[in-house]
């Protein structure tokens, strides 16, 4: 594997950590409260609730991706040696 490779790698998994920190510090402010005891309000903040999970899973899904180019990227260098 180069060394360009190589570093592009630890760079491509360096930015998938981040993400997925950020998106653990950041996950508490995704949740949302009802704004009132009414069913309306209940229903509301379950649904948002519900798409910010969507949202936090399909940021997880895209940093394991970047994380397979990674992993593919050190493979295809390994086979060229």
């Amino acid at each position: 594997m180069s060394s360009d490779s190589a570093a592009v790698a630890v760079q491509l998994e360096a930015i998938a950590e981040r993400i997925v920190s950020l998106m653990r510090r950041e996950d508490a402010n995704l949740s949302v409260s009802a704004a009132g005891g009414d069913d309306v309000s209940r229903r509301v903040a379950g649904a948002l609730n519900r798409r910010a999970e969507e949202f936090i899973r399909s940021v997880d899904r895209g940093a394991d991706e970047i994380r397979l180019l990674a992993s593919a990227l050190r493979a295809m260098g390994v086979e060229e040696r």
